[in-house]
């Protein structure tokens, strides 16, 4: 009984009916000003429906609407947020697919570089032009920002810029669902818009510092965030395929985005006090030391991603190698651990989208999956007592990842999450009697009265999901 409950709740959380949030708006001669933002919730029959209906009517009417303020505000995080925790892969597809498919202005993204480019070549003139305009004094606004609010050739290459910036947005989105699910189809279109983004990024960094560029047109590139999506997929596919190659190539990507002072910065963060870049008196040229982290403008974005990218290499690399990963004081798994504890905090938290427990599933389920692998090739043998404590501390430590991921996915907040993690705990509980089969009485762990426990309440909380979602409505 307490396991339907507990899955009543996990619906429940989304039974507000969707809304907008009122938008306070002013048009003062240049535009819509939006005060206020919307917000889409889904209800408790879109979260019974999710498989059947992944884009309910009342997400589609507040994406495509004509209110300025609910279409800027409409991002594509609170539904796929819903579709990781709710859904499967069919599901987010077909969602992530609405979304990229019905925004305004986007260009395929085989088409997208020529484009781009073209309409530089075309601006150029009017930049030039702008440029070489001459501010005069006293005045409230801009001489070259008017001419270039009337040039529609300026006008058309910020429109086309923009699209790089929603390439991005639905990088990330695709690589989040392809993290989430180890699905290749999902990996390859998040890299199609990354790789994509990424090509614009090289075309216009250079010319951002250059006239008639410079000072006038900003393009947010951020490469810290497009450079930490490139690892990612990279890992991603390392992951997917176990290809020794592949592994390589998520190394030689880090390798090159790595700075000399990474891992000792990585080392010294947070160490005396609760900013990025208190640095303990206890360390030699301390302040030294902070001063540099500080004067770097992205140091607590690109710095955190090095060293959760590092851990998750790191334990890719001990699952193809079947070695035990180390995680000891200083390695870049301690020190993600760390630095997600900090970042967990009140007032803190992670940038650009990112989310601390993501994070932290993310690197817990690397960690699993290849736990999972290495005890789906071990049976009962007449081996040697050092073979079989391998084969038991491999078993007891799966499960353990296992267990610390559940907690990031209860069944009352997430429960399509919570059964993919549930289902592979228990596949690899119950693979202990023939694992172990050959050690008798002498030593079983099946008899461990805290997983005996855990898989009981594993076992009932999804058979109350189960009943929940075929329950008459």
């Amino acid at each position: 009984m307490h396991a339907i409950t507990a899955s009543v709740l996990g619906l429940m959380i989304f039974s507000l009916p969707a809304h907008a949030q009122k938008a306070a708006v002013k048009d003062e001669g240049e535009g819509v000003i939006c005060v206020e933002g919307s917000r889409w919730n889904p209800t408790f029959a879109d979260s019974r429906a999710i498989e059947a209906i992944p884009v309910p009517d009342s997400f589609r009417r507040m994406f495509g609407s004509a209110d300025p303020c609910v279409r800027w505000s409409m991002g594509s995080d609170a539904i796929v947020d819903w579709h990781l925790r709710f859904g499967s892969v069919a599901s987010v597809s077909t969602a992530l697919s609405y979304i990229s498919d019905n925004r305004r202005s986007v260009t395929v993204p085989t088409a997208y570089l020529p484009l781009l480019r073209s309409a530089f070549a075309a601006a150029l003139p009017d930049l030039k032009r702008a440029a070489a305009l001459k501010e005069r004094p006293g005045l409230s606004h801009s001489v070259r920002y008017k001419f270039m609010q009337q040039s529609g050739k300026i006008a058309q290459l910020n429109e086309i810029l923009r699209t790089r910036e929603k390439y991005v947005l639905f990088g990330r989105q695709y690589l989040r669902a392809a993290e989430e699910f180890a699905n290749p189809a999902l990996l390859a279109k998040a890299e199609t818009y990354i790789s994509t983004a990424q090509a614009a990024a090289d075309f216009l960094e250079p010319l951002e510092s250059k006239p008639p560029v410079q000072g006038l047109l900003y393009f947010n590139l951020h490469r810290f965030e497009t450079d930490d999506f490139r690892v990612r997929i990279a890992l991603l596919r390392a992951r997917i395929s176990g290809r020794a190659s592949d592994l390589d190539q998520a190394n030689s990507i880090l390798k090159a985005l790595e700075r000399p002072t990474d891992k000792a910065l990585a080392d010294l963060i947070y160490s005396g006090g609760d900013d990025f870049c208190d640095i303990t008196d206890g360390v030699s040229d301390s302040e030294a030391i902070a001063a540099a982290c500080r004067a770097d403008n992205d140091i607590n974005q690109r710095l955190p991603n090095i060293i959760i990218d590092r851990a998750q290499y790191d334990a890719i690399m001990a699952g193809v190698e079947g070695k035990e990963l180390d995680a000891g004081y200083g390695s870049w798994t301690s020190l993600a651990e760390r630095l997600l504890t900090f970042e967990a905090l009140p007032d803190h938290g992670r940038c650009c989208g990112r989310s601390v427990g993501e994070d932290r599933l993310r690197l817990l389920m690397t960690r699993a999956d290849y736990g999972a692998r290495s005890v789906a090739g071990m049976r009962s043998t007449t081996a040697s007592w050092a073979e079989k404590d391998r084969r038991y501390t491999a078993w007891r430590d799966t499960l353990m990842m296992l267990m610390q991921a559940e907690r990031l996915a209860p069944p009352y907040t997430a429960p399509g999450r919570f059964a993919r993690i549930a289902g592979q705990w228990l596949n690899i509980w119950r693979a202990g009697p023939v694992m172990f089969a050959d050690q008798g009485e002498r030593f079983d762990p099946m008899q461990d009265p805290e997983k005996q426990r855990f898989a009981a309440y594993l076992t009932a909380s999804l058979s109350g999901l189960a009943e929940q979602a075929t329950a008459s409505r």
